[in-house]
């Protein structure tokens, strides 16, 4: 746990009962992405009896990393942890320390997580325009209005169903959309006038641009199944909506379409990292200069010194 844990003045002190945590962890404007994280540690306080204390949330972390999980779980998961502490500490000031926030992000520190080995996108995992073309022929009109947005825009699931009108600018011949993003921080994407006006006529009467019949937030569960089962019908196996902010992605930079343009646009942290992931480039044998038969050339015509 590190020597540094000893210097944090506060650390098994209940920051607040069990029964606000939930309305606290369960914010969707304070936390966005980290929802499910943020859940799943509800849980975790309830099942082991603990209280909500920063020693709590360490001791999470270290759970995950002593159950060795995936790279991408457990970074997840401390990057949720560390988002939690840094809310808390802005809403109550008084009651860490300057000393005391300097311990913590030390702490924090020394908490290693695992380097991701980033894979590249395999070609199932991503569709071609034709293909997006038939998903959105054998589409409902609702999933219709759901998939243009998400092969529009490259957004995740979650960024959709947590998109709302007023952070729509609405221009002569586009709308620009402040969606949040991981990390909670926010991007501006685009969608065309004509792509605006059929989700209106979809989904009226609520903040939210995508929404129930009864007004509420969208459940992302139902659009994995929604597109789930279209995939089956059309390409006889399950993907899920993820593969159109991938397709998105491909056909941007197989379109020419500069990198780091690319990269901002899907809120990535790192340039590199979009590079990794859809930037597919080897080197063929056939690519390479046959230096054996131009010596047997040369070596033919003489020329050999």
């Amino acid at each position: 746990m590190g020597e540094d844990i000893r210097h944090i003045s506060s650390l098994e002190q209940e920051i607040f009962p069990l029964e606000q945590v939930q309305g606290f962890l369960l914010n969707s404007r304070i936390f966005g992405s980290y929802l499910p994280t943020n859940t799943h540690i509800i849980s975790y306080l309830e099942a082991f009896n603990r209280p909500f204390t920063l020693l709590s949330l360490i001791q999470y972390i270290e759970l995950a990393a002593a159950a060795d999980e995936r790279a991408q779980t457990l970074n997840r998961k401390k990057c949720a942890v560390k988002k939690i502490v840094a809310e808390l500490i802005a809403q109550n000031p008084e009651r860490w320390s300057r000393l005391d926030q300097f311990f913590i992000d030390r702490l924090f520190r020394s908490i290693k997580t695992k380097r991701i080995q980033t894979k590249r996108i395999p070609r199932e995992r991503y569709l071609t325009p034709d293909e997006v073309d038939v998903f959105l022929k054998k589409a409902d009109r609702h999933t219709q209005a759901i998939i243009l947005f998400l092969i529009t825009t490259g957004c995740r699931v979650s960024e959709l169903t947590n998109c709302r009108r007023s952070a729509a600018t609405v221009h002569d011949d586009f709308v620009d959309i402040v969606v949040t993003g991981k990390g909670n921080k926010e991007r501006h994407v685009q969608i065309t006038k004509s792509l605006w006006t059929r989700i209106e006529r979809l989904y009226q009467g609520h903040d939210y641009l995508f929404c129930t019949r009864d007004k509420t937030i969208l459940d992302r569960k139902f659009i994995y199944k929604k597109i789930q089962e279209l995939s089956v019908d059309i390409i006889n196996r399950k993907i899920g909506p993820h593969v159109f902010r991938h397709s998105f992605a491909m056909m941007m930079l197989q379109n020419g379409k500069d990198l780091k343009a690319v990269s901002d646009y899907l809120g990535h942290a790192k340039t590199e990292l979009t590079a990794d992931m859809y930037i597919h480039t080897t080197v063929k044998l056939e690519e390479i200069p046959d230096f054996e038969k131009r010596l047997t050339k040369r070596e033919s015509s003489g020329t050999n010194e």
